[in-house]
Protein backbone atom coordinates (compact mmCIF):
# COMPACT_ATOMS: atom_id res chain seq x y z
CA UNK A 1 0.00 0.00 0.00
CA UNK A 2 3.28 2.04 0.78
CA UNK A 3 3.50 2.44 -3.26
CA UNK A 4 0.22 4.01 -3.75
CA UNK A 5 1.15 7.12 -1.36
CA UNK A 6 4.07 7.19 -3.24
CA UNK A 7 2.35 7.66 -6.51
CA UNK A 8 -0.07 10.32 -4.57
CA UNK A 9 3.15 12.25 -3.73
CA UNK A 10 4.47 11.70 -6.56
CA UNK A 11 1.38 13.70 -8.37
CA UNK A 12 1.52 16.38 -5.66
CA UNK A 13 5.21 16.81 -6.84
CA UNK A 14 4.14 17.10 -10.40
CA UNK A 15 1.27 19.44 -9.42
CA UNK A 16 3.55 21.99 -7.64
CA UNK A 17 5.77 21.67 -10.76
CA UNK A 18 3.40 22.32 -13.50
CA UNK A 19 1.93 25.29 -11.01
CA UNK A 20 5.43 26.87 -10.67
CA UNK A 21 5.83 26.45 -14.33
CA UNK A 22 2.28 28.52 -15.18
CA UNK A 23 3.39 31.13 -12.48
CA UNK A 24 6.79 31.45 -14.21
CA UNK A 25 5.01 31.41 -17.62
CA UNK A 26 2.81 34.60 -16.46
CA UNK A 27 5.85 36.61 -15.13
CA UNK A 28 7.37 36.24 -18.60
CA UNK A 29 3.72 37.41 -19.98
CA UNK A 30 4.24 40.40 -18.09
CA UNK A 31 4.25 43.46 -20.68
CA UNK A 32 7.77 45.84 -20.29
CA UNK A 33 7.41 49.18 -19.32
CA UNK A 34 8.94 51.53 -22.10
CA UNK A 35 11.80 54.20 -20.64
CA UNK A 36 10.28 56.93 -22.94
CA UNK A 37 7.86 58.65 -21.29
CA UNK A 38 5.13 61.84 -22.27
CA UNK A 39 4.82 64.60 -20.16
CA UNK A 40 1.46 66.50 -20.50
CA UNK A 41 2.21 70.34 -18.45
CA UNK A 42 -1.27 71.29 -17.57
CA UNK A 43 -2.62 74.46 -16.96
CA UNK A 44 -2.54 72.65 -12.94
CA UNK A 45 0.94 71.27 -13.47
CA UNK A 46 2.73 68.15 -14.87
CA UNK A 47 1.07 64.77 -15.64
CA UNK A 48 3.95 62.12 -17.11
CA UNK A 49 2.99 58.99 -18.65
CA UNK A 50 4.27 55.34 -19.17
CA UNK A 51 3.73 52.65 -21.46
CA UNK A 52 3.25 48.80 -21.73
CA UNK A 53 5.23 48.87 -24.84
CA UNK A 54 5.04 45.07 -24.66
CA UNK A 55 1.49 44.79 -24.53
CA UNK A 56 0.26 47.95 -26.68
CA UNK A 57 3.81 49.00 -28.96
CA UNK A 58 1.37 50.37 -31.82
CA UNK A 59 -0.79 52.81 -28.62
CA UNK A 60 2.53 53.87 -27.50
CA UNK A 61 3.87 54.73 -30.91
CA UNK A 62 1.17 56.77 -32.17
CA UNK A 63 0.60 59.09 -29.03
CA UNK A 64 4.26 59.56 -28.96
CA UNK A 65 4.07 60.51 -32.96
CA UNK A 66 1.46 62.57 -32.59
CA UNK A 67 2.95 64.31 -29.57
CA UNK A 68 6.40 64.93 -31.46
CA UNK A 69 3.77 66.35 -34.33
CA UNK A 70 2.76 69.07 -31.82
CA UNK A 71 -0.51 67.60 -31.76
CA UNK A 72 -1.79 67.47 -27.96
CA UNK A 73 -0.37 71.23 -27.49
CA UNK A 74 -3.94 73.05 -26.65
CA UNK A 75 -6.24 69.63 -26.29
CA UNK A 76 -8.18 69.81 -23.74
CA UNK A 77 -9.53 67.77 -20.69
CA UNK A 78 -12.65 68.04 -21.51
CA UNK A 79 -14.61 65.14 -19.66
CA UNK A 80 -14.52 64.48 -15.70
CA UNK A 81 -16.29 61.56 -13.87
CA UNK A 82 -14.84 61.51 -10.45
CA UNK A 83 -14.11 57.85 -9.41
CA UNK A 84 -14.03 56.96 -13.24
CA UNK A 85 -12.25 58.88 -15.63
CA UNK A 86 -10.40 62.45 -16.79
CA UNK A 87 -10.74 61.94 -20.34
CA UNK A 88 -8.68 64.28 -23.18
CA UNK A 89 -10.47 65.11 -26.00
CA UNK A 90 -10.11 63.57 -29.90
CA UNK A 91 -7.07 65.74 -31.52
CA UNK A 92 -9.23 67.24 -34.56
CA UNK A 93 -11.74 68.65 -31.79
CA UNK A 94 -8.80 71.14 -30.79
CA UNK A 95 -9.85 73.61 -34.15
CA UNK A 96 -6.09 74.31 -34.56
CA UNK A 97 -5.20 73.93 -38.61
CA UNK A 98 -3.35 71.08 -39.32
CA UNK A 99 -0.40 70.52 -41.68
CA UNK A 100 -0.21 67.91 -44.44
CA UNK A 101 1.21 65.54 -42.10
CA UNK A 102 -0.05 65.78 -38.93
CA UNK A 103 -3.25 65.41 -40.51
CA UNK A 104 -2.10 62.07 -42.84
CA UNK A 105 -0.70 61.19 -38.90
CA UNK A 106 -4.63 61.01 -37.30
CA UNK A 107 -5.06 57.44 -38.66
CA UNK A 108 -7.14 54.61 -36.55
CA UNK A 109 -5.23 51.76 -34.90
CA UNK A 110 -6.18 48.36 -34.47
CA UNK A 111 -7.02 47.55 -30.79
CA UNK A 112 -4.58 45.60 -28.64
CA UNK A 113 -6.25 43.61 -26.01
CA UNK A 114 -4.28 42.29 -23.23
CA UNK A 115 -5.57 39.40 -21.13
CA UNK A 116 -2.78 40.51 -18.17
CA UNK A 117 -3.46 44.54 -18.12
CA UNK A 118 -6.78 45.51 -16.67
CA UNK A 119 -8.90 48.90 -16.18
CA UNK A 120 -7.27 49.52 -12.86
CA UNK A 121 -7.06 53.27 -11.48
CA UNK A 122 -4.54 55.23 -13.23
CA UNK A 123 -4.30 53.45 -16.11
CA UNK A 124 -4.47 55.01 -19.47
CA UNK A 125 -7.45 53.79 -21.93
CA UNK A 126 -7.69 54.65 -25.11
CA UNK A 127 -11.14 56.17 -26.63
CA UNK A 128 -12.48 54.92 -29.40
CA UNK A 129 -15.66 55.66 -32.38
CA UNK A 130 -19.10 54.17 -31.12
CA UNK A 131 -18.49 50.14 -30.91
CA UNK A 132 -15.81 50.04 -33.46
CA UNK A 133 -12.65 48.88 -31.14
CA UNK A 134 -10.51 49.38 -34.24
CA UNK A 135 -11.10 52.99 -34.27
CA UNK A 136 -8.65 54.32 -31.83
CA UNK A 137 -7.17 57.46 -32.88
CA UNK A 138 -5.57 60.08 -30.21
CA UNK A 139 -8.41 60.58 -27.13
CA UNK A 140 -7.88 58.68 -24.17
CA UNK A 141 -8.77 58.80 -20.45
CA UNK A 142 -7.24 58.45 -17.23
CA UNK A 143 -8.95 56.00 -14.90
CA UNK A 144 -9.94 57.42 -11.49
CA UNK A 145 -11.10 53.84 -10.19
CA UNK A 146 -11.19 50.39 -11.56
CA UNK A 147 -13.60 49.55 -14.43
CA UNK A 148 -13.63 46.34 -15.10
CA UNK A 149 -16.26 46.36 -17.74
CA UNK A 150 -14.54 47.62 -19.74
CA UNK A 151 -11.81 44.93 -19.95
CA UNK A 152 -11.66 43.42 -24.07
CA UNK A 153 -13.78 46.90 -25.47
CA UNK A 154 -11.07 49.49 -24.73
CA UNK A 155 -6.79 48.75 -25.07
CA UNK A 156 -5.55 49.67 -21.92
CA UNK A 157 -1.63 51.26 -22.81
CA UNK A 158 -0.17 52.93 -20.04
CA UNK A 159 -0.63 54.52 -16.98
CA UNK A 160 -0.17 57.87 -14.94
CA UNK A 161 3.12 57.39 -13.32
CA UNK A 162 3.51 61.26 -11.44
CA UNK A 163 1.28 63.54 -11.56
CA UNK A 164 -1.45 63.04 -8.61
CA UNK A 165 -1.79 66.40 -7.22
CA UNK A 166 -2.94 67.46 -10.75
CA UNK A 167 -5.52 65.18 -10.81
CA UNK A 168 -6.70 66.52 -7.70
CA UNK A 169 -6.69 70.29 -8.48
CA UNK A 170 -8.79 69.15 -12.42
CA UNK A 171 -11.08 67.29 -10.08
CA UNK A 172 -11.75 70.06 -7.42
CA UNK A 173 -12.82 72.65 -10.47
CA UNK A 174 -17.03 72.40 -10.26
CA UNK A 175 -18.34 70.69 -13.05
CA UNK A 176 -21.26 71.08 -15.61
CA UNK A 177 -22.80 67.23 -15.96
CA UNK A 178 -19.09 66.13 -16.72
CA UNK A 179 -18.01 69.10 -18.38
CA UNK A 180 -15.21 71.64 -16.36
CA UNK A 181 -16.40 74.40 -15.89
CA UNK A 182 -13.33 75.65 -16.11
CA UNK A 183 -10.83 75.10 -19.55
CA UNK A 184 -8.23 72.64 -18.95
CA UNK A 185 -5.35 72.95 -21.72
CA UNK A 186 -2.31 70.90 -22.16
CA UNK A 187 0.02 73.77 -22.70
CA UNK A 188 2.80 71.98 -23.91
CA UNK A 189 3.25 68.07 -24.83
CA UNK A 190 6.64 66.67 -24.76
CA UNK A 191 8.83 63.15 -25.11
CA UNK A 192 11.32 62.34 -22.83
CA UNK A 193 13.35 59.60 -24.29
CA UNK A 194 14.48 58.09 -20.75
CA UNK A 195 12.58 59.20 -17.53
CA UNK A 196 15.54 59.81 -15.58
CA UNK A 197 16.20 63.26 -17.64
CA UNK A 198 12.79 64.24 -16.11
CA UNK A 199 12.90 62.72 -12.75
CA UNK A 200 16.82 64.66 -12.56
CA UNK A 201 15.00 68.21 -13.17
CA UNK A 202 11.26 67.40 -11.61
CA UNK A 203 9.78 66.69 -8.22
CA UNK A 204 8.09 63.30 -8.37
CA UNK A 205 5.09 63.58 -7.69
CA UNK A 206 2.79 60.53 -6.13
CA UNK A 207 -0.23 62.10 -4.30
CA UNK A 208 -3.38 60.34 -3.89
CA UNK A 209 -6.35 61.16 -5.66
CA UNK A 210 -9.06 62.77 -3.02
CA UNK A 211 -11.38 60.55 -1.70
CA UNK A 212 -8.90 57.73 -1.65
CA UNK A 213 -8.73 57.14 -4.84
CA UNK A 214 -4.61 56.52 -5.13
CA UNK A 215 -2.49 57.04 -8.60
CA UNK A 216 -1.17 53.60 -8.96
CA UNK A 217 2.75 54.48 -8.93
CA UNK A 218 4.29 51.09 -8.61
CA UNK A 219 2.14 49.95 -11.34
CA UNK A 220 4.24 47.27 -12.83
CA UNK A 221 3.96 44.95 -9.63
CA UNK A 222 0.20 45.12 -9.13
CA UNK A 223 -0.34 43.60 -13.21
CA UNK A 224 -2.85 40.24 -12.17
CA UNK A 225 -1.74 40.69 -8.47
CA UNK A 226 -5.21 40.53 -6.60
CA UNK A 227 -6.48 37.67 -8.84
CA UNK A 228 -3.22 36.24 -8.28
CA UNK A 229 -3.11 36.58 -4.60
CA UNK A 230 -6.95 34.93 -4.45
CA UNK A 231 -5.46 32.00 -6.36
CA UNK A 232 -2.60 31.61 -4.13
CA UNK A 233 -4.71 31.29 -1.07
CA UNK A 234 -7.20 28.66 -2.45
CA UNK A 235 -4.30 26.82 -3.79
CA UNK A 236 -2.31 26.71 0.02
CA UNK A 237 -5.94 25.86 1.06
CA UNK A 238 -6.03 22.61 -1.11
CA UNK A 239 -2.59 21.85 -1.07
CA UNK A 240 -2.75 21.71 2.67
CA UNK A 241 -5.66 19.25 2.52
CA UNK A 242 -4.07 17.24 0.15
CA UNK A 243 -1.25 16.90 2.70
CA UNK A 244 -3.46 16.16 5.61
CA UNK A 245 -5.37 13.21 3.80
CA UNK A 246 -1.99 11.85 2.89
CA UNK A 247 -0.56 11.74 6.52
CA UNK A 248 -3.82 10.01 7.49
CA UNK A 249 -4.08 7.68 4.99
CA UNK A 250 -0.24 6.72 6.02
CA UNK A 251 -0.87 6.75 9.89
CA UNK A 252 -4.47 5.04 9.37
CA UNK A 253 -3.33 2.47 6.97
CA UNK A 254 -3.25 -0.62 9.24
CA UNK A 255 -6.55 0.01 10.70
CA UNK A 256 -8.61 0.67 7.58
CA UNK A 257 -9.33 -1.74 4.75
CA UNK A 258 -8.74 -1.74 1.43
CA UNK A 259 -11.80 -0.16 0.17
CA UNK A 260 -11.48 2.64 2.70
CA UNK A 261 -8.01 3.31 1.65
CA UNK A 262 -8.89 3.75 -1.87
CA UNK A 263 -11.81 5.93 -0.78
CA UNK A 264 -8.64 8.32 0.61
CA UNK A 265 -6.73 8.00 -2.33
CA UNK A 266 -9.98 8.56 -4.52
CA UNK A 267 -10.09 12.07 -2.69
CA UNK A 268 -6.66 13.21 -2.91
CA UNK A 269 -6.89 12.60 -6.64
CA UNK A 270 -9.95 14.42 -6.92
CA UNK A 271 -8.46 17.28 -4.39
CA UNK A 272 -5.54 17.03 -6.95
CA UNK A 273 -7.15 17.14 -9.72
CA UNK A 274 -9.29 20.37 -9.32
CA UNK A 275 -6.03 22.08 -8.10
CA UNK A 276 -4.36 21.47 -11.01
CA UNK A 277 -7.69 22.70 -12.81
CA UNK A 278 -7.87 26.20 -11.12
CA UNK A 279 -4.37 26.67 -11.61
CA UNK A 280 -4.32 26.28 -15.24
CA UNK A 281 -7.55 26.97 -16.04
CA UNK A 282 -7.07 30.85 -16.22
CA UNK A 283 -3.88 29.98 -19.05
CA UNK A 284 -6.44 28.18 -20.98
CA UNK A 285 -7.55 31.40 -23.18
CA UNK A 286 -4.13 32.22 -24.14
CA UNK A 287 -2.61 28.71 -24.64
CA UNK A 288 -5.70 26.46 -26.26
CA UNK A 289 -3.74 23.14 -25.99
CA UNK A 290 -3.90 23.81 -22.27
CA UNK A 291 -7.50 23.76 -22.26
CA UNK A 292 -7.18 20.41 -24.20
CA UNK A 293 -5.02 18.86 -22.03
CA UNK A 294 -6.76 19.65 -19.02
CA UNK A 295 -10.26 18.29 -20.74
CA UNK A 296 -7.91 14.77 -22.07
CA UNK A 297 -6.65 14.54 -18.37
CA UNK A 298 -10.08 14.72 -16.54
CA UNK A 299 -11.13 12.00 -19.03
CA UNK A 300 -8.77 9.74 -18.49
CA UNK A 301 -8.96 10.49 -14.41
CA UNK A 302 -12.77 9.70 -14.49
CA UNK A 303 -12.12 6.37 -16.21
CA UNK A 304 -9.56 5.60 -14.02
CA UNK A 305 -12.09 6.55 -11.03
CA UNK A 306 -14.17 4.07 -12.53
CA UNK A 307 -11.76 1.08 -12.62
CA UNK A 308 -11.38 1.99 -8.83
CA UNK A 309 -15.25 1.50 -8.22
CA UNK A 310 -15.36 -1.70 -10.07
CA UNK A 311 -12.78 -3.44 -7.46
CA UNK A 312 -14.13 -5.48 -4.87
Amino acid sequence: MKYVFLCIAALFLLGNTVYVYSEASAEQRRPTVSEQRVVFSTSHGDLVFAFYQGAAPEHMAQIIRLVRLGLYNSVKAFRIIPGFIVQFEEIRERGAPFSREQSASLRPIKAEFSSEIKHLKGRLSMARWGNNPDSAVSSFSVLLGDAPHLDGKYTVFGFLESGGSVINKMLSIPLRRSLPSKDIYVINAYVVNHKDEYYGANTFDAEEIVAGQAVVVDDTASIGGRRNDGLHNVVSILIGVIIAVSLLGFFLQKQLNKSQVVSLLLVNILISTFTLVIVLLPRSSDMPWMGVALFVGIFVLFRLMSNFEKKP
